[in-house]
């Protein structure tokens, strides 16, 4: 099934504005999800099948865990990034 660029780029968009309005708690909490949302639009940008996609896949995921409590707008947004990215095969 194609995924719909429009959608996943309107995603990425609310993953940043999401990114923007977290209070986080420290700077290393910030910088990881800079690095995360970084990692996500350089796979889609140039996407590479010798890159590992499952370790930014786990990352996602494991990102969504930590955020679900303190950040749940973000982990809605990251959730549906990585709904996406599953339908590209990433």
């Amino acid at each position: 099934m194609p995924v719909d660029r429009d959608a996943l780029d309107a995603a990425l968009k609310h993953l940043q504005a999401e990114h923007q309005r977290s209070r986080y708690e420290d700077a290393t909490e910030r910088e990881r999800t800079e690095e995360l949302i970084a990692d996500i639009e350089r796979e889609l940008r140039y996407p590479d099948p010798q890159r590992t996609q499952d370790q930014l896949r786990r990352r996602m995921q494991e990102a969504v865990g930590e955020f679900e409590v303190r950040h749940p707008q973000l982990t809605a947004a990251l959730g549906q990034i990585i709904d996406l990215l599953s339908g590209m095969g990433i």
